[in-house]
């Protein structure tokens, strides 16, 4: 398959990724406003929101179970409609078998490295029962070369829908986009779409994305963006950027919905709780360290650069990708 701009597909995660910033208290008029916009603006795919254990209100975009998915997105599109389920945080057991049962169809399924295993016996009951899987193993930075190719090649037996880049951390740049591509492209079947899920704590959402869509020639490629970039850290590739870029080939976005958005919701988000480029997220990103422990500097103390990176350097390698409070509260104690 030879990609080119107008097979490059947008997947808006705003009020999923976004929700880290507000603890998906988006509001029910907010969630199903931002889902009517993103439809107007003929965003592709449309993630609402996280599958999680749990009761929650119809204000959050978070979904213990597919009775408030089904109320809430009633008669919506079912082709873009995307929902997130995150290895560890909810059932699978209390997933529909049945599609009738169910308003969504596709799933992503998000992991983190130890839990590999039991992600793809999920992955594979959930294509089993007819739905669309995105592959979203977290932290692609951990992986050796070897570990890429190895998970790449045991897809090729399920034959998920699409199997995402995940930069976690915002830490990847172009040689590691270019080495990536190359390995998943010598393993992974030309008939599963390559996604790519990118953070901007290093300032490289954007240059990484138009690397990628520059190589990647055999594969669908779907592209992660949202709002004005809500998102965690220094958030993430800007959704009205990216459809704008790729307007220039195809007037297929109308970013007049996206702007919409932003002047009615997500500008009042951001004044109150901003996302943005600063030291602490660069340099997590530099360090690979997840980007909640450049959080908790920001929010507990004034830190000059070196001593940001004494603290990065001494969180454990087997720390890094998983935010632990304990690990980076004794760090800060330490006087030495």
């Amino acid at each position: 398959m030879k990609n080119n701009k107008n097979n490059i597909k947008i997947l808006d995660c705003t009020l999923r990724d976004g929700g880290y910033i507000n603890n998906w208290n988006f509001g029910r008029e907010c969630i199903l406003e931002i889902y009517e916009n993103l439809d107007k603006a003929n965003a592709d795919f449309i993630e609402c929101g996280f599958l999680k254990d749990g009761f929650y209100s119809d204000d959050t975009a978070l979904f213990g179970d597919f009775k408030k998915l089904n109320r809430i997105f009633k008669n919506k599109n079912k082709e873009k409609l995307v929902i997130m389920l995150k290895v560890g945080q909810f059932d699978p057991q209390k997933f529909p078998k049945n599609k009738d049962e169910r308003i969504f169809n596709t799933i992503r399924v998000n992991y983190c490295k130890s839990h590999t295993k039991e992600a793809l016996e999920i992955i594979k009951k959930l294509k089993n029962y007819g739905c669309r899987v995105f592959v979203n193993p977290a932290n692609i930075d951990i992986y050796s070369d070897y570990e890429v190719s190895e998970l790449t090649k045991k897809l090729n037996d399920i034959e998920p829908f699409a199997f995402s880049i995940v930069d976690t951390k915002g830490s990847l740049v172009k040689k590691d986009i270019l080495r990536l591509y190359d390995i998943i492209n010598n393993n992974m079947k030309k008939s599963t779409r390559l996604c790519f899920h990118s953070h901007n704590n290093l300032g490289l959402s954007f240059a990484n994305t138009l690397e990628l869509i520059k190589i990647c020639k055999e594969y669908e490629l779907i592209i992660d963006s949202s709002v004005f970039g809500m998102g965690r850290g220094s958030g993430n590739l800007h959704s009205e950027l990216i459809m704008h870029y790729l307007n220039q080939n195809d007037k297929k976005y109308n970013l007049a919905f996206i702007f919409e958005i932003i002047e009615k919701y997500i500008n009042k988000i951001y004044l109150k709780t901003p996302w943005k480029n600063t030291t602490e997220y660069y340099l997590s990103a530099i360090y690979h360290c997840h980007q909640d422990y450049a959080k908790y500097l920001l929010n507990n103390f004034k830190l000059d650069n070196k001593e940001i990176v004494k603290i990065y350097k001494k969180i454990p390698q087997e720390k890094k990708s998983k935010y632990t409070q304990d690990v980076i509260e004794k760090l800060c104690m330490r006087k030495d």
